[in-house]
């Protein structure tokens, strides 16, 4: 178990989480392109995560980046890497990636993702009326009290809109979903997964 001994101030912050968010990581074009070859050459099947009616990649191709386009792969690997020094990890690389396709009236289970340290998502087809991402707290006492007012100390969960061409890269501990129904024809987010070089060799 790591520790660290800090001195005694006269406010402190401690355990933050981050969550980063890259606006227009991929252009309209980029976006397009990468669902044209998604839907024409990799299959989809059902995912726990996802409820009745959404598809997902995950069980089928290992890794979505790595068939369609190497030089994408690294540019969100650098972003992985900026991460993993902000957490105090190792140079992290890309583990898999895959697209999930999100139906109208259906929703993303909360979850997180095993057996990695940092998890990203990017938003390729998402409108107004598309289900927000959740992230939940997680300390288990936070709902023992009442508050008068909700602050960052306090929340139980957060939750962003996502749009189209954003990046969002988490610790893969951090339960996420949403407590939305996706009220759009199509979601479609790809995913991924960044592990440890330590881990990985």
């Amino acid at each position: 178990m790591s520790k660290t001994e800090i001195f005694l101030e006269e406010e402190m912050e401690v355990f933050p989480t981050p969550i980063t968010v890259v606006p227009n990581f991929l252009d309209k074009e980029e976006r397009n392109n990468l669902i044209s070859y998604a839907k024409k050459n990799i299959s989809f099947v059902a995912h726990p995560a996802l409820s009745d009616g959404s598809k997902s990649s995950h069980y089928t191709h290992k890794s979505v980046l790595s068939s369609y386009n190497i030089d994408l792969e690294k540019k969100i690997e650098l972003e992985i890497i900026k991460v993993a020094k902000r957490m105090g990890l190792p140079d992290a690389v890309l583990d898999n990636s895959w697209i999930n396709i999100q139906t109208k009236n259906t929703i993303l289970k909360i979850h997180n993702h095993n057996h990695s340290h940092i998890s990203g998502a990017i938003y390729l087809k998402v409108d107004d009326d598309s289900s927000k991402l959740y992230f939940y707290n997680p300390n288990p006492y936070i709902s023992m009290f009442s508050y008068e007012n909700q602050n960052k100390f306090n929340y139980e969960y957060i939750c962003i809109q996502p749009q189209n061409g954003d990046l969002i890269l988490f610790p893969s501990w951090l339960k996420h979903g949403s407590d939305d129904i996706n009220k759009t024809k199509e979601r479609i987010v790809l995913s991924f997964n960044g592990i440890s070089k330590k881990e990985n060799e």
